[in-house]
């Protein structure tokens, strides 16, 4: 099995529009990923929530698992429905990368497993070929420049305090 994330979508509304419906069922489709378990939750103007399983809803069953296997914990459907706007909802998705399963079992086999993952999102990511060239050229700027993009996607929200500052020890502990 490759790895497994537990991904959230929000949308303004108490469904996903189309496009992200499409998106979604053609991803399964497609392979690279296996969607392992699916949810809805949704939070009403009154700020009540609720959730139910994308399979039982006309028009967003294509995304979800033919027999949903319910790995997505209760809690964590409440912790997201917390965080939402009223007139919200959050689409949970538990997917397996499978394009990484084969990768995963010769890690496994190796003795080796998965200590950490950060997820960043595009937005976040800059790349300047010319920057990086330079900054390899010199001793410790390699660091130094990481440390910088973290403390970046720190100050913009990217980044959690505690996912800062785990990605810092991890740069700092590299030789």
């Amino acid at each position: 099995m490759g790895p497994v994330e537990l991904i959230v979508l929000t949308f303004p509304g108490a469904l996903p529009g189309p496009g992200a419906v499409r998106a979604l069922a053609g991803l399964r489709l497609s392979g690279a990923v296996r969607i392992l378990d699916t949810l809805l939750v949704v939070k009403a103007a009154d700020g009540s929530v609720s959730t139910m399983e994308l399979s039982d809803i006309p028009g967003l069953a294509d995304v979800a698992q033919p027999q949903p296997l319910s790995l997505i914990a209760v809690d964590d459907a409440e912790e997201v429905g917390e965080t939402l706007d009223p007139c919200s909802c959050a689409v949970l998705t538990l997917v397996e990368q499978t394009w990484a399963a084969e990768a995963a079992e010769a890690v496994r086999e190796s003795g080796g497993e998965l200590a950490a993952s950060v997820q960043i999102p595009a937005q976040a990511v800059t790349f300047s070929p010319g920057r990086h060239a330079a900054a390899s050229t010199q001793p410790g700027a390699d660091v130094t420049g990481r440390l910088n993009q973290l403390s970046n996607l720190l100050e913009r929200g990217v980044l959690t305090q505690e996912e800062f500052v785990e990605a810092k020890a991890k740069v700092l502990a590299r030789p």
